[in-house]
């Protein structure tokens, strides 16, 4: 079971199956590639980017809502 866990986590494909003794010394040796990011900046970045595609969205939707109605 922890083999097949091991697997999903590291996203590969059921060809090259991985196992848990595999993943763990993965972990051993590159604790902080396991761990997220804690970079501010990074983190806005991101936000920003969500907040424009919402931004983004709404006013396409707004769009075609102006011309059903037919309004310049």
């Amino acid at each position: 079971m922890l083999d097949l866990l091991a697997t999903q986590a590291d996203r590969r494909l059921i060809r090259r199956p991985g196992s848990y003794l595999q993943h763990m010394e993965r972990f051993e040796r590159r604790p902080r590639q396991f761990l997220g990011t804690k970079n501010p900046l990074l983190r806005m970045g991101r936000a920003w980017k969500k907040g424009y595609l919402k931004w983004r969205g709404r006013m396409q939707l707004l769009g075609l809502e102006r011309e059903r109605r037919g309004a310049p």
